[in-house]
């Protein structure tokens, strides 16, 4: 049962648990505090916000920035990014079945990482013909799971920015649990 604002401690601790992210049992009335805090504002806890509340942290920091990025078909989706990981700029160009499964496998070779997209989703956040669309992203690395958002006027575009944060996101769990 996923997480939300109304879970309570037991549910939240037995999560904690599961996932192996080492906390202090002193502390979870503090956790909680914060957990209570964070989760109001959002549908749906992923173990991002949930290690953010462990740590108390405030921000996820960008271990990789967006820097350039140009996506094209030609029979298939290929994309050729550049990102900065910890200030060093790496370029790689990849092809997918589409631009956004390109733009993933071109993220994936510059992270390390094999994030398993489980949902994506794109709406309006204006209207118009130069609207600009959010895009979200529910990516897995084994047992967890983030949400990457990105915003443009280009959904491929967005869809880049919303891997790359969920890229953010795991390697903050991950580094943090």
């Amino acid at each position: 049962m996923p997480l939300t604002a109304r879970s309570g401690r037991h549910h939240v601790e037995a999560i904690l648990r599961e996932k192996n992210i080492s906390y202090e049992p002193k502390n979870l009335d503090k956790i909680m505090i914060r957990f209570k805090e964070m989760a109001d504002n959002i549908e749906q806890v992923y173990d991002d916000v949930l290690v953010m509340a462990v740590r108390g942290d405030k921000k996820i920091p960008d271990y990789y920035k967006l820097i350039s990025f140009k996506p094209w078909f030609d029979g298939k989706g290929y994309a050729k990014i550049q990102i900065a990981v910890e200030r060093k700029k790496v370029t790689v160009t990849a092809n997918g079945n589409g631009m956004i499964n390109a733009t993933e496998n071109a993220i994936n070779k510059i992270t390390g990482t094999s994030l398993t997209i489980m949902d994506y989703s794109s709406r309006a956040l204006t209207k118009g013909g130069e609207s600009k669309g959010i895009e979200s992203i529910t990516v897995r690395n084994n047992k967890y799971i983030v949400r990457g958002v990105g915003i443009s006027e280009d959904t491929v575009y967005g869809a880049a920015k919303a891997l790359v944060d969920a890229n953010n996101r795991m390697r903050y769990v991950l580094k943090n649990k």
